[in-house]
């Protein structure tokens, strides 16, 4: 028998946490269990542990079967997903929510460190900074990644402003 678990972060969203976007559905060779008395969990909430969330949704004859499953339920919620394949222990297969892989904070802050800013003056609208963000975003999708918009615009914002300081004072152009 296979074992089809929903696992999803609902604690809240800090810097630090990597599982902070965490929303998978996962195929196991073995019946999830209860948080609080350890017995197997098919068809309920399990429980949650440090901000994830699990819910187990069945068993299933087979693996096909239960990927089958995942796939059906996805569709009727109109969620899109992407298959992951770096499987450890007891999982089969993974699905996880949404057609990027979101690349969170801390990996976005990396991946602006050193970049190119030349286009970002004190000049800068925010819908400028919203169209830089945009054309970054399509260019990890190509990828299948996605960078964590909100780093993005904040990283833009703040170079934006000390192009102002730099300039001696702040312009009328809009901060918000």
């Amino acid at each position: 028998m296979y074992f089809v678990i929903e696992r999803q972060h609902i604690g809240p969203k800090r810097q630090q946490d990597a599982d902070s976007d965490l929303h998978c559905f996962e195929v196991l060779s073995q019946p999830a269990r209860h948080v609080s008395s350890g017995e197997a969990c098919l068809n309920d909430s399990c429980g949650e542990e440090w901000g994830i969330e699990t819910y187990a949704h069945g068993e299933h004859p087979t693996a096909e079967a239960a990927e089958f499953f995942i796939r059906n339920y996805m569709a009727d919620l109109g969620l899109e997903y992407r298959e992951d394949e770096e499987l450890k222990g007891e999982v089969v297969s993974r699905f996880y929510v949404g057609r990027y892989k979101t690349l969170g904070v801390r990996k976005t802050q990396e991946w602006l460190y050193g970049i190119d800013m030349s286009d970002t003056d004190a000049d800068t609208t925010d819908e400028d900074i919203a169209e830089i963000v945009r054309t970054i975003q399509e260019g990890a999708h190509e990828t299948g990644e996605e960078y964590c918009a909100a780093t993005l615009e904040k990283a833009f914002k703040e170079h934006r402003l000390n192009c102002r300081d730099e300039l001696g004072g702040k312009l009328t152009t809009s901060t918000r």
